[in-house]
């Protein structure tokens, strides 16, 4: 039986409420908090509104900024009787949320878990205490959020992180769904293809300010029909092969971008492509990246030109 997370939140500058909780909760936020002196002088706060890509954002980070997966603290955690697979990926693509930290049980887990990063399917006991802290946090005891829960053991799950902080920052979903930051699990989630001859694909739609979407590939058909923001559509079996892939709007009628995908060396793997960042500035500029099961992150690349769309805005 799966319990709801208890949370107790505030939300500094570089707040981001996430990990592997698997039911509803609820999220409450305060005033922003100053970020400490000690963060460095490369740090500009009145710019981020204008961060477009993740090598912009890093020059607004203090150099050892890096993320961290700790293994001695998470080894500790999977010796547990009964656990489940658990795969996280951070979508969120609120520039004040580009990273945080993972305290599992008092311990830093993750460390500086940074937006388009994911961690590989990782053994954890189905009831934990994770706290959730700014990526300056010294301790625990900096945590912006502490919650329990249960998950199924034995079951394989994968966790997007996605959504804004704050929504007025950002602009609306053109079809008026709810883009706030939240967690949107799935399982049973696959770490293999099911055919070992083929690639198994599970697609999520993560901009916030995209509308529903089809995905084509071009000699193939329709992959993804009608997907809005916060779903998921597969797993899709494919043939290992080098794809071209284009994202159009829901009827077909136009072509919103487009992108290569090379799956070919992929046979009997399984991954989780994402629709991820903002259709139109401000913001990270939309991308699609896969996440494979050993929490390696691509991002696949855009093969249009700059251009106006019709009804779409600037592609960047």
């Amino acid at each position: 039986m799966r319990k709801n997370p208890l949370w107790r939140l505030s939300i500094p500058l570089f707040a981001l409420l996430f990990f592997v909780g698997c039911s509803e909760s609820s999220m409450t936020g305060v005033d922003e908090e100053p970020i400490p002196a000690s963060v460095g002088d490369t740090f500009d706060a009145e710019r981020l509104a204008e961060v477009a890509s993740e090598e912009e954002a890093l020059e607004q980070f203090p150099p050892a900024t890096e993320m961290e997966i700790l293994a001695e603290a998470l080894g500790g955690l999977s010796k547990s009787k009964s656990t489940a697979m658990v795969q996280v990926v951070h979508n969120a693509p609120d520039i004040r949320a580009f990273f945080v930290d993972v305290y599992v049980n008092g311990q830093l887990a993750i460390n500086n878990f940074r937006f388009r990063k994911a961690t590989p399917f990782l053994e954890l006991p189905v009831d934990l205490e994770v706290a959730i802290a700014p990526f300056y946090s010294r301790s625990v005891r900096d945590a912006i959020a502490t919650f329990d829960y249960d998950l199924q053991a034995g079951e394989k799950y994968v966790v997007v992180a996605n959504g804004v902080l704050k929504q007025r920052r950002w602009n609306k979903n053109p079809e008026g769904l709810d883009v706030a930051f939240s967690l949107y699990p799935f399982a049973p989630a696959r770490d293999a293809a099911a055919d070992p001859q083929n690639v198994d694909l599970l697609v999520f739609h993560g901009s916030p300010d995209a509308p529903t979407v089809d995905v084509q590939a071009r000699g193939v058909g329709t992959l993804v029909d009608d997907i809005a923001y916060g779903d998921y559509r597969g797993y899709l079996s494919v043939p290992p092969s080098n794809y071209v892939l284009d994202v159009t709007t829901a009827d077909g009628s136009a072509v919103a971008a487009t992108f290569g995908a090379d799956v070919s060396g992929l046979a009997g793997g399984a991954a989780t492509v994402l629709a991820s960042g903002f259709l139109t500035p401000p913001g990270f500029r939309f991308r699609l990246i896969v996440v494979l099961a050993d929490g390696t992150v691509l991002t696949l690349p855009k093969k249009t030109d700059r251009r106006r769309r019709a009804g779409w805005g600037w592609w960047r």
